[in-house]
């Protein structure tokens, strides 16, 4: 089995594994969006169990943030998040959610990019996840000087564009 040098990625919310380092590039929030037009919009009164009625576009159970969404439905009685669509493809996700009632979960940077044109946030604060991202490497391990140039560009980077 091969081991990769770095991920770059979602830092997990568990970050006690002595054997890994972790280092956090960068935060964001991702709260619940849906189409501009969503009936949710039209509700001034809506709490979770309005949520978890609603139909997702979500990607796939390993994805760390769709636990989350799951964690906070089940502790409050209501199971599981009802799919209607499932991927791991971004895009896909996004076009779902413009053409149909489904609820999904963006970050506020993607959704104030031009690819989350047409959809907007349906905020509820108990659904309001903080996401950080970053380096995870093997604490022991020696990183090669490629890996080591990539982990330096990726970290001024992160320091240049701080706003999220």
């Amino acid at each position: 089995m091969a081991l990769a040098d770095l991920v770059v990625g979602a830092l997990p919310d568990n970050r006690s594994d002595p054997d890994l380092r972790f280092q956090r590039l960068t935060s964001d929030t991702i709260g619940v969006v849906g189409r501009a037009g969503h009936p949710l919009l039209q509700r001034a009164d809506r709490g979770l169990a309005d949520y978890a009625a609603a139909a997702w576009a979500l990607p796939g159970r390993a994805e760390l943030i769709r636990q989350r969404l799951d964690v906070v439905l089940q502790r409050s009685g209501f199971g599981q998040a009802r799919i209607s669509v499932e991927s791991d493809s971004l895009s896909l996700l996004l076009d779902t959610l413009r053409m149909t009632d489904c609820l999904g979960l963006s970050t506020s940077q993607t959704l104030r990019s031009e690819r989350a044109q047409g959809l907007v946030a349906i905020d509820l604060p108990a659904l309001r996840f903080q996401r950080e991202a970053g380096l995870i490497s093997r604490r022991h391990a020696r990183l090669s000087p490629a890996v080591t140039l990539l982990a330096g560009e990726l970290q001024r980077v992160a320091r240049r564009e701080r706003q999220n």
